[in-house]
């Protein structure tokens, strides 16, 4: 009756589960792990944080293309006005045409054929090239002034 076999002290119950495993895997000779709905549960929630970064930064990407994209279509809109000679109340009212222009459908070519329509209805000389190089121009001006104020903020 001297000392008990050391697997009947693998079940005390005065054990914690985590005291218990350690137990087992020393008498088993392994180093103590956690169990492995742990370390499942902990890689489910590292790959929840990043899919939720992900889609943070897909949100926050959409929202800068958009502001981008209606800042280069003011500047655009003013661009073409100095050149169509529109000046005062006018010249809000084309902004928001062409502001309004951008909605008709996916991409910058609704925007394009409205100041190209505007161009030529009035006899305004210009390029397609010409108009194309002022959207990539504003828009870069546009998206570099967005995160210059947000690095501000």
């Amino acid at each position: 009756r001297g000392q008990r076999p050391a697997v009947l002290d693998l079940y005390r119950s005065d054990m914690s589960e985590e005291e218990a495993r350690g137990r087992r895997c020393n008498l088993l000779g392994l180093e103590s792990r956690p169990p492995l709905h742990a370390l499942v549960e902990k890689s489910m929630t590292t790959f929840d944080d990043r899919e939720k970064a992900y889609e943070k930064k897909f949100a926050l990407d959409q929202d800068l293309k958009f502001r981008a994209e209606a800042r280069r279509n003011k500047m655009l809109a003013e661009w073409a006005a100095a050149k169509l000679g529109i000046l005062g109340d006018a010249l809000e009212g084309y902004v928001k045409a062409v502001r309004r222009a951008d909605l008709e459908e996916k991409g910058d070519d609704d925007v394009f054929r409205k100041i190209r329509k505007d161009f030529d209805e009035k006899g305004v000389p210009i390029q397609d090239g010409e108009i194309r190089q002022a959207m990539s121009e504003f828009l870069a001006k546009a998206v570099t002034e967005i995160e210059a104020s947000s690095d501000q903020s």
